[in-house]
């Protein structure tokens, strides 16, 4: 399962001139802002309005604070004010986009981007983060262009490089993503979404011992850092090594205690490592986060299979199709359930549209096979046994000598 780093950069400003007092609590908010304390410079920035409630910038500074508070309603009032005070605060626009991109309103987001462009249009950090924006909403090529105007505009920062690899990464371009990381990281060596991207790169390209090998530096510069064990974890299950990537999924799990994906990829390790039945709890761990995750369904089906729990197997393959009506391997596994059950007439015709819409599934027809052979059906499945070996599956001699 892929994850995928990217970096968002709010804009802050100072004041130098005016009420002084006000704008030493400006400045003491914005301190305490980045150093994390956001409740505290929330106070600070209150006070600062109080003493100056004509100030664009204090409102804008204190939008800042409640985003990171999750007060996302009282950040757009904060903008919002800012900008009927100076409509052409071009920061302001900006944050205000930050924060429609925080609560996924990514045409908001752009919006507001597009207008913080509109009025500053040497900002790099404007380009980049609409780019952020486009990517969500599938612009892809727009987005490429805005990272480009980005190092062009500051070409010592790397976020737009770290940012533009991961948009790489998802056209197939790894070599290329490889050579933007490389720059990010000649920029700056403890830039830690530039080693995550870097991973995924080398990861696609299965490059595992090298992928682990960029986790491992993230995780040395954050140690905190979820996706970075996430997607050691998943290198790590690639190359065989459950135990480890348990452990590593473990760790992502703990700081961030509702990932489905991790608790996903946690449940193909133990299931692979012989814990099934702890898969099958993690598998439903997942479901009962997101009830849309079609693979969730779909594995925790195999596993009540293997049970013997055909029943509930069935119903699980039921939701997976209504999730997702164009997955073979879904109607292979119903069908496979269905003659469990000895409902062969069903099995046929879930193994049929498996067929129809994977026609290399030698499996699918060695199992239509078995079940025409069981339902004493036409030639009793001889067609699909040699349609089956034709395509590389071993079927038993002894069924092909009957066929004879």
């Amino acid at each position: 399962m892929k994850s995928f780093a990217i970096a968002l950069c709010l804009v802050w400003v100072h004041l130098v001139s005016f009420a002084q007092t006000a704008t030493q609590w400006n400045h003491k908010g914005l301190q305490k802002y980045e150093q994390g304390a956001y409740r505290a410079a929330l106070s600070d920035l209150n006070k600062a309005i109080a003493l100056d409630p004509n100030s664009a910038e204090f409102y804008n500074n204190r939008g800042l604070a409640k985003v990171e508070l999750r007060n996302f309603s009282g950040a757009l009032e904060d903008y919002n004010k800012a900008l009927s005070l100076d409509p052409r605060f071009a920061k302001a626009y900006h944050n205000k986009g930050i924060r429609n991109f925080k609560i996924r309103d990514y045409k908001g987001a752009l919006a507001e981007f597009n207008m913080a462009i509109d009025l500053d249009s040497s900002n790099a950090e404007f380009y980049n983060n609409r780019a952020l924006a486009k990517v969500k909403l599938r612009d892809f090529a727009g987005a490429l262009r805005d990272y480009s105007r980005s190092s062009i505009l500051n070409p010592l920062s790397p976020n737009p490089y770290a940012n533009r690899a991961l948009l790489k990464i998802e056209f197939h371009e790894y070599e290329n993503a490889l050579e933007d990381c490389n720059k990010a990281l000649a920029i700056d060596s403890l830039y830690v979404d530039a080693y995550i991207n870097r991973g995924l790169a080398k990861l696609m390209l299965k490059d595992i011992k090298d992928a682990i090998a960029n986790y491992d530096k993230a995780l040395l510069i954050a140690p905190k850092h979820i996706e970075a064990y996430y997607n050691r974890g998943t290198a790590k299950y690639h190359l065989e090594d459950y135990k480890g990537a348990i452990k590593d999924l473990n760790s992502a799990i703990a700081l961030q205690p509702k990932y489905t994906n991790a608790y996903f990829n946690r449940a193909s390790a133990k299931y692979f490592s012989g814990d099934h039945k702890g898969a099958y709890k993690d598998y439903s761990k997942v479901i009962a986060t997101d009830t849309t995750y079609t693979y969730a369904y779909i594995n925790r089906a195999m596993i009540e299979g293997e049970r013997g729990k055909y029943k509930a197997a069935l119903a699980d393959f039921n939701r997976a199709l209504a999730l997702a009506p164009h997955l073979w391997n879904v109607f292979h596994g119903r069908g496979y359930t269905f003659a469990n059950l000895k409902r062969y007439a069903e099995a046929i015709a879930d193994f049929d549209k498996a067929i129809e819409l994977n026609p290399g599934s030698a499996d699918s027809y060695y199992k239509r096979g078995i079940c025409k052979a069981l339902a004493n059906i036409g030639d009793k499945g001889c067609i699909d046994f040699r349609k089956a070996k034709s395509l590389g599956y071993q079927v038993p001699e002894e069924k092909l000598k009957e066929c004879k």
